[in-house]
């Protein structure tokens, strides 16, 4: 038998906030908003009625009535938007994607401009002539707060595009880390050491970036050198490499594609380049590839010269 959707289930169905895919801290938040919305109607509604008055009292509970309706309306917009999202890509309420990331830095900026525009029209400003005004300090304030500006737009830039996202292995600079965070000034990375470093958008953008995680087919390349002597034996020690490899690593290293070449011979020296592809990266796993390699190689030359 179909239930009948009454206004009751509809309500807790649908609009009850506690459904929203968020964590429990913003829920309570905008609860609060909502709550403090209607405590501050009824504390203007029962001060002009019982003193009849439109004083600077009213105009600061006006200013309130609004910062707090628009603010409740935007988060829980967002918190809806955000909800949608996580429901659709099966996210857990702690877990950010780009697009959430994005829809943060937007819900700030817009906070920002509806409180501007807000009070200039309960101070009964002029928009012309603010912005007339504004424009000749303009250059200053440019000036002023350029990084914090270019800090913004790079910000939007970063969770609106799909060169970085949540989640993916970078290199930025002296950096290596897992991308944790997107928000409007900086981007928070969890490098191998257990770091948290924060790095400007700005500053992120302005350097060469290596994203591992878009690499379709993962390899670590480790080069080294040998004696040019044992130039001869390279067939030995490409399967004493492998073999060590896989006994270590079988769960990622794809043995069956490893390769071993060579660079160039300088003098009595052989560069080589050992090519390891993998199923998945990390800076860990490439630390002790490289460090199972290195061994290989130095036992190979001891027992070779023994």
């Amino acid at each position: 038998m179909k239930k009948k959707l009454t206004f009751s289930v509809f309500f807790k169905k649908y609009v009850n906030l506690f459904n929203f895919k968020i964590s429990n801290k913003l829920k309570i938040v905008s609860f609060l908003f909502v709550t403090l919305t209607i405590v501050l109607l009824l504390t203007r509604y029962i001060y002009t009625s019982k003193f009849e008055t439109e004083d600077s009292t009213v105009l600061i509970l006006d200013l309130f009535i609004f910062y707090i309706f628009s603010m409740t309306i935007l988060n829980l917009l967002k918190n809806t938007i955000v909800s949608a999202r996580r429901r659709v890509k099966k996210l857990s309420v702690h877990t950010k994607d780009n697009v959430i990331a994005g829809i943060h830095s937007l819900y700030i900026i817009l906070g920002f401009f509806v409180i501007l525009f807000g009070t200039l029209h309960f101070l009964d400003v002029e928009l012309e002539k603010f912005f007339t005004s504004f424009a000749l300090i303009s250059v200053a304030f440019s000036w002023i707060f350029k990084e914090y500006i270019s800090n913004i737009i790079d910000g939007i830039r970063i969770t609106f595009s799909d060169n970085l996202k949540v989640g993916d292995y970078i290199t930025s600079g002296d950096f290596k880390g897992i991308i944790l965070d997107i928000d409007i000034m900086s981007t928070k990375i969890s490098t191998d050491e257990g770091d948290i470093v924060f790095i400007p958008n700005t500053l992120l953008l302005s350097k060469e970036i290596i994203n591992y995680s878009k690499i379709k087919f993962k390899r670590i390349i480790y080069d080294f050198e040998i004696d040019k002597s044992l130039y001869t034996k390279l067939r030995k020690l490409e399967k004493k490499i492998v073999k060590n490899l896989d006994s270590e690593f079988s769960e990622f290293f794809e043995k069956e594609n490893f390769f071993l070449k060579v660079v160039r011979v300088s003098g009595e020296v052989a560069h080589l380049s050992a090519e390891m592809p993998v199923t998945s990266y990390n800076f860990k796993l490439e630390e002790r590839m490289e460090k199972n390699v290195s061994l290989t190689v130095m036992e190979f030359i001891d027992d070779e010269e023994d």
